[in-house]
């Protein structure tokens, strides 16, 4: 197409050296516990969509992970938890301004946490799931503007949670599987 005024024209390059370790031991066939830790880059680039193609930096993180696997009663009942730190420079973050969708960065975040997971075959044809999290999601050094309030002026967002990241979350379910005549199965 013809290039629009106001179309911005550029280039950049962002580079990183990510990397992933594990270490993994397992003292019973129906056991497993693991660390793993993680350095992981996403790149930058430019809000194509707003007039002033504004530009946005790469993201960095450095996770650490620890967790255990069961598997118990002979198989029939799953075990899982996991206990994670994440540290983030240079979060990318989703902001609306008007009506522009557009990616900034804040400094830095850090998201801990951990999870736990069961599923439990009660009978044959009857299984139960259930998960639980917990959740500590903050900004940890955030300094922004917010265009649609400009009287605002510059505001501090450092110790905020961060936006979808619920402190709780729980979730339990079931499931049945029925044969039916013909052979075939509804679960």
């Amino acid at each position: 197409g013809t290039p629009a005024a106001g179309t911005h024209q550029g280039s950049a390059d962002w580079d990183a050296v990510t990397w992933d370790a594990t270490l993994r031991l397992e003292p019973t066939s129906d056991t497993m516990a693991y660390l793993r830790a993680a350095k992981g880059f996403k790149s930058g680039g430019w809000n194509t969509g707003s007039l002033q193609a504004t530009p946005f930096d790469p993201e960095h993180i450095m996770s650490w992970e620890a967790g255990y696997k069961a598997t118990l009663l002979d198989r029939r009942l799953r075990l899982s938890a996991v206990a994670f730190y994440n540290s983030y420079d240079d979060l990318q973050v989703t902001q609306v301004q008007g009506f522009e969708v557009l990616l900034t960065n804040a400094a830095s975040a850090k998201i801990q946490g951990a999870e736990f997971e069961m599923s439990a075959n009660v009978t044959d044809k009857f299984r139960v799931n259930a998960t639980a999290s917990y959740l500590d999601a903050k900004f940890e050094d955030y300094l922004n503007t917010d265009e649609s309030r400009p009287a605002k002026g510059l505001q501090d967002l450092s110790g905020n949670t961060l936006p979808n990241a619920p402190e709780w979350k729980f979730n339990i379910g079931g499931d049945y599987t029925a044969d039916l005549p013909s052979g075939a199965e509804l679960t």
